[in-house]
């Protein structure tokens, strides 16, 4: 499974018909991936891929793809020959994602975070083909989402977000249903999960001493504050 970044290449005419999804690690890039085995005439490409290797797929078909860890590094770079992409971004609460596990540890810290988010911001500055929406309105309300993405980039669903469980392939590789927690119904439980659980709390808590501008950040992105009796003991 691809997970460094290509060259760039000069965009084929189909470029217009690719959609690239970006968003720090545990934010639902992945979800958000599969959801989009609910439209038709999509092609979903599995696993973590460059924004130039989408770009330069030879297929005439609307391809959409999820970012690898290094493409924040040169998104701005990348997109700039190639405006015509749709770009989505998925933005989740920063505390939900520094606490979110994968094969037992927790995976990601603030500072990923914050290059990814920061990365977006500039995006948004220039980039007419982004969308942006949060986890949070994804999981709580995935229909409305869907409904939103199909209008915005013309594709008809055949089958509703929540029941993308039905239309995922049998293919999909081992490292994606272990990044989804398993092929489940979307569930909105998780959701500020790190309030009720004194190891998260924890973690949340030596983020913040670790990185000062988390609290700021919270707030530029328009999230609540960190209880303070939450985080003090």
């Amino acid at each position: 499974m691809p997970v460094s970044c290509v060259p760039a290449r000069e965009p084929k005419p189909s470029a217009v018909s690719r959609i690239f999804i970006f968003g720090c690690a545990r934010s639902g890039t992945t979800l958000l991936l599969n959801l989009f085995h609910t439209f038709a005439g999509v092609e979903v490409w599995d696993g973590e891929n460059c924004f130039n290797a989408l770009v330069a797929a030879p297929s005439a078909g609307t391809v959409v793809a999820k970012r690898t860890p290094t493409c924040a590094d040169h998104l701005i770079e990348d997109a700039t020959r190639c405006r015509n992409a749709w770009i989505i971004e998925i933005l989740r609460d920063p505390r939900d994602v520094v606490t979110s596990k994968l094969s037992g540890e927790f995976y990601c810290d603030f500072a990923r975070w914050r290059r990814d988010v920061l990365t977006g911001q500039r995006l948004a500055g220039w980039h007419i083909r982004l969308l942006r929406l949060r986890y949070e309105h994804l999981v709580s309300d995935p229909d409305d989402v869907q409904r939103t993405l199909a209008a915005a980039l013309g594709l008809q669903p055949v089958e509703s977000f929540r029941a993308f469980v039905d239309v995922v392939p049998a293919s999909l590789s081992e490292v994606a249903q272990e990044t989804l927690g398993g092929l489940r119904p979307i569930e909105a439980y998780r959701i500020q999960r790190w309030k009720t659980d004194a190891q998260q709390r924890r973690r949340v808590k030596a983020q913040i001493e670790e990185y000062p501008d988390m609290e700021t950040m919270l707030r530029w992105t328009g999230y609540p504050p960190t209880p303070t009796e939450l985080v003090s003991a």
